[in-house]
């Protein structure tokens, strides 16, 4: 049987980040959010081959001098993410 790629159970990109604004909620500039993440200013303009890996929340929370869930939760993330260790039930 053929399911179309956009069909069920295809997997969906993740929702674009909206920097400015986890940037606003946690009272830093977009460029400090931005570098504390050691995500580059622009997006690059070529789709990448695989999706980037996921940055040091904790590390960039310090940096930024917030926790690591408001940090996760300005940026609208899953606090686990599918296949993270960490989220699977013991």
């Amino acid at each position: 049987m053929f399911t179309p790629p956009n069909g069920p159970g295809a997997l969906q990109p993740p929702p674009r980040i909206d920097f400015a604004l986890a940037a606003k909620k946690l009272g830093v500039t977009e460029t400090q959010l931005k570098s504390a993440l050691g995500v580059p200013e622009q997006p690059p303009t070529q789709p990448l081959s695989s999706p980037p890996p996921r940055p040091d929340l904790k590390g960039a929370a310090t940096k930024l001098g917030v926790t690591e869930s408001k940090l996760i939760e300005a940026l609208g993330l899953p606090p686990h993410p599918p296949g993270d260790p960490s989220s699977t039930p013991k």
